[in-house]
């Protein structure tokens, strides 16, 4: 979330008498202002005397009336700002005096400051018979870079006065714009200054250093949705978040969660107003469980009408699911309805309707009942791990089955040789993770089996693959290789292909990958931890019902 916040500026320029300073290279001053603050924050003659030996004891009285004189310290030798500054960049004030163009400007943000400063000379016109009040006291003994040269920094010193009150002649004014920008993600903030100063009758384009402040940005950002978004919705802080009603919420800020917002005006404290005031990316989320159903099925409908092809019950949680998970909607749980409720409600759609009704009435196998029932996401199975059928194995959503308990259920009763992972989707950090935690379960159980992968990798990228190579000790195969270009289109689910040391080998038809299931917290994993599932259903096939391509791999002919 970011924002910029501008104004238009005067800038004053008008002539005085002053003393101006401009800051030169003075290590040894350097080294007298350090010294003093690392030694209780005052110069003394014997400061002086310690710091530069050999320095007379007149010597040092004189150097320490001179730091007086140039403001580095107060009266009593106490080190000033502008001591403290030369401490720190060993650049010290070189005074001198006479009449002088100044351009300042006025802001809460800059305070009065000295933008750019000109001696004028002797042959100028420097009369002040006409001399007027200043439009702006400029600060002074406050060190600042010119904008025209931003190689020069100066110090304006207290401006010579007549008659007690400090007077100039105005010469004309000009604008420039404050552009001051806030990165809300980041906590960074920076201004600048943009525009021209007329110098010498010459349009100079302003060169202005970004410079920032101290600010709490998201705590002024909880003072403007206080006051400027509380009807559009309810700003909650700990989630640095807008929550918001459904209605009228554009598609696009249903999607990225962000939405951007205008103001008409803002106030940073003590830092000025600014008008009309573009806020980009603010976070939003549901106001109420309400809307969150409404948000989350939105977005499942606009997916389903995007992919217009047939999808299984699995699909279709498995979906629901990846929409709602790791975004503001899931803490207020929205909810699937149940099949025959989701495919009544896509009556007016028969492309939709199809598409998930056939899915299910066509499937090759009967499909569990507890696919087919709604699904609240975030809430964990209520009843205990399933007990394997004889040819069906079902994890639910938010199971906390470990990868020991499907390796056991899905070889129960058999000692493998090697074994298959068909998947397109072996990539990627998480689910390359998990097939190092499928690989050592495997191990543990059958310290001899060989697991093998058939894999899509993204296009120009081998690292996934080598990855695999590594956890697995064996090369993994592509897709085309081993279904052709067109045939490997047609499969669709994930495959796990059992051979046996001893009897006949026989696969599993998965309707997600034992890739998918992820940690409940950052502890270290063993085959035994318990893990996070989206649903996990697998049927359970002989050889002569598998396709021909990976019927051959048990036959040994992939090999």
């Amino acid at each position: 979330m970011r924002c910029e916040l501008t104004t238009e500026l005067t800038v004053e320029r008008f002539a005085v008498f002053a003393e101006m300073a401009r800051l030169e290279r003075r290590p040894e001053l350097g080294v007298l202002c350090r010294g003093a603050r690392d030694t209780g924050g005052s110069i003394s003659a014997e400061v002086v005397r310690r710091l530069l030996p050999g320095v007379s004891a007149v010597a040092a009285n004189n150097i320490l009336a001179w730091c007086r004189t140039l403001a580095l310290c107060d009266e009593r030798g106490g080190l000033t700002a502008l001591g403290e500054q030369v401490a720190d960049s060993d650049e010290a004030p070189v005074p001198e005096q006479g009449v002088f163009s100044l351009w300042v400007v006025n802001h809460p943000l800059l305070g009065n400051r000295v933008l750019h400063f000109e001696r004028l000379t002797s042959t100028r016109d420097s009369r002040f018979e006409n001399a007027v009040p200043l439009p702006i006291t400029p600060e002074h003994g406050v060190p600042f870079q010119s904008v025209v040269e931003p190689e020069t920094r100066s110090v304006l010193r207290t401006p010579l006065a007549k008659g007690g009150e400090p007077v100039c002649i105005r010469q004309g004014n000009s604008r420039c714009r404050l552009r001051w920008t806030l990165d809300f993600d980041t906590g960074h903030n920076h201004w600048r200054l943009e525009g021209n100063l007329s110098v010498e009758d010459r349009a100079c384009p302003i060169q202005h250093t970004p410079e920032s402040v101290q600010l709490d940005l998201w705590n002024l950002f909880a003072q403007w949705a206080n006051l400027h978004l509380h009807q559009t919705g309810m700003w909650q802080p700990g989630l640095r978040r807008l929550a918001v009603p459904f209605d009228k919420l554009p598609e696009a800020a249903q999607e990225r969660f962000t939405h951007t917002y205008t103001l008409s005006a803002v106030e940073v404290p003590g830092r000025g107003t600014y008008k009309q005031v573009r806020i980009d990316a603010v976070p939003i989320g549901p106001l109420s469980r309400e809307d969150a159903q409404r948000w989350a099925r939105a977005r499942l409908d606009r997916m389903l009408a995007l992919e217009r092809k047939y999808l299984t019950r699995s699909d279709v949680r498995r979906l629901f699911v990846s929409l709602v998970e790791d975004t503001p909607l899931a803490a207020l749980r929205p909810t699937l309805p149940d099949h025959d409720t989701l495919t009544h409600e896509m009556r007016r759609e028969p492309v939709l309707f199809w598409g998930l009704a056939a899915a299910v009435d066509l499937a090759p196998f009967p499909v569990d009942s507890g696919l087919l029932a709604e699904l609240t996401v975030g809430v964990e199975a209520q009843h205990p791990a399933p007990t394997p059928a004889e040819r069906s194995v079902r994890i639910p959503y938010q199971s906390r089955w470990s990868m020991r308990n499907l390796v056991e259920a899905l070889l129960e009763g058999t000692r493998p040789r090697r074994l298959l992972l068909c998947d397109r989707y072996a990539r990627g950090e998480k689910n390359l993770h998990a097939l190092e935690l499928l690989q050592n379960t495997l191990r543990a159980l059958h310290p001899a089996v060989r697991l093998e992968v058939v894999t899509e990798n993204e296009p120009g990228s081998t690292g996934d693959l080598e990855r695999i190579r590594t956890v697995t000790g064996h090369p993994a195969r592509l897709y085309k290789d081993m279904f052709g270009q067109q045939r490997r289109n047609q499969l669709h689910d994930r495959y796990l292909l059992v051979e046996p040391e001893v009897g006949t080998g026989f696969g599993w038809q998965m309707s997600n990958s034992p890739l998918d299931a992820r940690p409940w917290d950052e502890a270290p994993l063993s085959p035994q931890s318990p893990l996070r599932w989206r649903d996990f259903a697998a049927h359970r096939l002989d050889p002569g019902e598998l396709s021909p391509e990976l019927g051959r791999w048990l036959d040994g002919g992939a090999r």
